[in-house]
């Protein structure tokens, strides 16, 4: 019969047990790996102690052992999901974010289109732009009007320059389609799928804004793009068929539900 008195305690299994929690609550890259395996290994040594009768802390042992793992396996790979979760909320807030801004500048190109068409609003005072018909948007700049006695330029410069890739406006770039002396269409781009947009716009003379996702597929600029699945985003409609919760400028976005539903 074994004294209980002679009973020891394993050290080892009361490290594995330490370093095993700390490695599961500390869960800092750089420290818990290496914590949790070294009490894996001192608690494989406490275990193997504890097999004799004199020598307890089996269950401390045991514990170190199951914190050491999952400190070194499992939760690893919760925080590189956990991590992939919140990169993908960050990017879809950012492109949400960026087609919010996209489309205000497609309205303001809308705009200043029928400003220099019809003088739709303060006298245009360059002499050498006179209203009555269509521009590049590219132009558009240059020309001034004058609602409140300031000159101001009919579109923001950042807008009208963001021809290309490498000069973006809010992740996306400008292409003008065809323009004549009443009729207009401006395309914009995401400069990378997925990151800084997913959805090409198209807008043209009537006010209407058509979306479509083109996937990683780079499209130039061409007739084809006529001839895509376009949905509609922004809408013209009568004043007095607006709907009063989404009218702004006898004009509605159409929301995702009647998107889904129009699918």
């Amino acid at each position: 019969m074994t004294d209980s008195s002679s009973t020891r305690f394993s050290g080892p299994a009361l490290a594995a047990f330490v370093l095993g929690l700390f490695a599961v609550l500390a869960n800092m890259p750089l420290l818990s790996p290496p914590a949790a395996l070294i009490a894996i290994v001192l608690a494989a040594i406490g275990i193997k102690q504890t097999a004799a009768q004199n020598i307890s802390g089996r269950n401390l042992a045991v514990t170190g052992l199951v914190a050491g793992a999952l400190a070194l396996f499992v939760i690893p790979l919760l925080n590189i999901a956990l991590s992939k979760n919140q990169a993908d909320y960050t990017t879809d807030a950012r492109i949400q974010a960026n087609e919010e801004q996209v489309l205000a500048g497609l309205h303001a190109y809308a705009k200043a289109q029928e400003t220099v068409l019809e003088g739709g609003y303060g006298k245009m005072i360059n002499p050498q732009h006179e209203p009555g018909y269509c521009r590049d948007f590219t132009l558009l700049p240059e020309i001034l009007v004058a609602p409140d006695g300031v000159p101001t330029p009919l579109l923001d410069d950042a807008f009208a320059g963001a021809t290309s890739e490498d000069n973006p406006f809010y992740g996306y770039y400008f292409a003008q389609g065809p323009v004549s002396e009443t009729a207009h269409v401006l395309y914009a781009f995401p400069v990378v799928y997925g990151k800084t947009g997913r959805r090409t716009f198209r807008i043209d003379h009537t006010g209407t804004i058509l979306g479509c996702d083109l996937g990683s597929q780079h499209t130039e600029l061409s007739t084809s793009l006529d001839q895509l699945q376009w949905q509609p985003v922004f809408m013209p409609q009568d004043a007095s068929s607006a709907d009063s919760g989404n009218e702004i400028s006898g004009r509605r976005e159409i929301t995702g539900n009647e998107k889904k539903e129009e699918k």
